[in-house]
């Protein structure tokens, strides 16, 4: 049995040593630029921290527009239930046109 197990790994190995090449192309979009690309450590170091600010700066962008979304709910609510502003807009005075019988 441990045989088997050591053939599994063996051949996973194998295969990750074959897709090697094929991957390093795919990392190749996110190689730090020249003043920090490859130094060993710090190459690593500064791919790790920009993609880490990158999926920070991304939830902080999708949080900002739920924010954003949720505020304009809010106002939309208190300006038509509290003071009772009616917001009826009809679509054609939006975009300006009406459909055609075509």
């Amino acid at each position: 049995m441990s045989s088997n197990v050591i053939d599994r790994i063996r051949s996973l190995f194998e295969k990750a040593a074959e897709d090697a090449d094929e991957l390093s192309q795919a990392l190749m979009v996110i190689e730090p630029a020249p003043p920090f690309g490859g130094r060993g450590m710090v190459t690593v170091l500064v791919t790790t921290a920009g993609l880490i600010s990158i999926a920070l700066l991304g939830g902080l962008g999708l949080v900002s527009m739920l924010v954003l979304l949720v505020a304009l709910g809010l106002i939309f609510m208190i300006l038509s239930k509290v003071f009772g502003i009616n917001f009826d807009v009809d679509p054609n005075e939006i975009f300006g046109f009406t459909p055609g019988p075509y």
